[in-house]
């Protein structure tokens, strides 16, 4: 045993010398042994935090500039940010963020279209939630908007559309058709090339909770 934590002791140290840290001496003997090291980069890990440069509503894609302090939106992209926003749990200001990095990039987003999160959650306040988990790789809540209310979704791209059977298309409500979805699909798989995370929103009006 005393062998062995010299060994590893000494394996820590060269890596740090190559400005490696571990923490854990067994995890030295670990990575001798690995071959392949197999990493999704999402942009954290160079500036620990996310942006949104892209957004696709129908017929429109919409290449944003990130260094911008204000974004013009058209109607169908206002809807899609309304539903980002408010199935966030994320804060976002000019003196701190708090939350997950991809839900800051939702408040961000929606801060430099004007529609800001402390304004939207005031005039439709979430009554309830159904957390992400990993089974249905979707975030929901419920906010009351009038005498109604409102299912906010937010996640997988596919798993929205397994659920869906309308779509907002330019200011209508309108049935998904199988080609519709293909559209949005191929959408999806072109920014996932260009090595974009891609999150799609949908919303449902409901009469009670």
């Amino acid at each position: 045993p005393a062998i062995v934590a010299i060994v590893l002791a000494l394996g820590v140290t060269r890596m740090s010398k190559n400005n490696a840290i571990v923490k854990k001496l067994p995890s030295v003997e670990t990575l001798g042994s690995v071959n392949v090291i197999c990493s999704d980069k999402t942009g954290t890990l160079t500036q620990n935090k996310m942006t949104v440069v892209k957004t696709y509503t129908y017929e429109n894609m919409h290449q944003l500039d990130a260094d911008s302090d204000h974004i013009d939106s058209n109607e169908s992209e206002q809807m899609l940010i309304k539903s980002l926003v408010l199935c966030s749990d994320a804060t976002a200001n000019a003196n701190k963020t708090t939350g997950d990095p991809t839900e800051i990039a939702f408040v961000v987003y929606g801060n430099k279209v004007g529609m800001t999160k402390e304004a939207l959650n005031a005039k439709f306040p979430r009554v309830s939630e159904r957390p992400f988990d990993s089974d249905r790789k979707l975030m929901s809540t419920c906010n009351q908007e009038g005498d109604q209310f409102v299912i906010h979704t937010k996640g997988a791209v596919d798993n929205l559309l397994k659920v869906s059977n309308r779509v907002y298309l330019n200011g209508e409500v309108v049935a998904l058709t199988d080609a519709l979805r293909q559209e949005f699909l191929s959408h999806v798989e072109s920014m996932s090339n260009e090595a974009l995370r891609v999150l799609g929103a949908a919303y449902k009006f409901i009469d009670h909770v």
